[in-house]
């Protein structure tokens, strides 16, 4: 049995830009998880999303990398707009990560997003 961590499944609730702007300002991982998740869910400019996701791609913390790739995949499930030219790097790094847990979440995300975005979204 691997060794990951404990996932916490809670309702993400919108948070004000400005909010969401502090915390991924913070430095602290929890609270850049935090509103990444709510951003994913709930603001409706998702390009700009997208730009804070990439923004943490390599974050010293595994959480943080592994939230990424899954808020990556939130995006192009609730838009299927995803620009996933650059994402699909993005997502490849991350399933060579180090952190086992991080790799396997960026690789079953890449799935997802080819999956739910089909060939369409590798012609973009």
């Amino acid at each position: 049995m691997r060794d990951e961590p404990e996932r916490v499944y809670w309702s993400p609730e919108s948070i004000p830009r400005q909010w969401a702007a502090r915390a991924l300002d913070s430095g602290d991982p929890d609270a850049i998880v935090n509103a990444l998740i709510r951003l994913t869910y709930h603001e409706s400019d998702w390009r700009w999303v997208y730009d804070q996701c990439a923004r943490f791609v390599s974050h010293p913390d595994a959480n943080v990398r592994r939230n990424v790739a899954i808020c990556f995949e939130m995006l192009a499930r609730f838009h299927e707009a995803l620009e996933i030219r650059n994402a699909v790097p993005l997502l490849e790094k991350l399933s060579n990560d180090t952190d086992s847990s991080v790799a396997v979440e960026a690789q079953d995300s890449i799935d997802a997003i080819n999956l739910v975005l089909g060939p369409k979204g590798l012609d973009k």
